[in-house]
């Protein structure tokens, strides 16, 4: 299990996690998550978010997950909970 992610800035993850995610072994299975520093959940970030991980990726089977201040803790057990069920 891999979990890489990092800040977002209009809807894509810095350079340095998009490098990352392109050397992701695609039999991994892999968690990531963006962390918009909003406390309100943006559809579009989401859906940028996606966008990228699948571009780097190629692997369905990846976790995302936006994380949103002050609800942390769940946002990041909500990730590790996806994560389980794919192994």
């Amino acid at each position: 299990i891999i979990v890489a992610g990092g800040p977002m800035y209009w809807g894509q993850v810095s350079s340095s996690i998009d490098g990352y995610l392109k050397t992701v072994p695609n039999n991994a299975n892999l968690g990531v998550f963006g962390s918009t520093g909003s406390s309100s959940f943006v559809q579009s970030d989401f859906v940028s978010l996606q966008n990228q991980v699948a571009s780097d990726t190629h692997d369905a089977r990846v976790a995302i997950k936006l994380i949103l201040v002050g609800n942390e803790t769940n946002d990041c057990a909500d990730l590790v909970s996806a994560l389980l069920q794919q192994v």
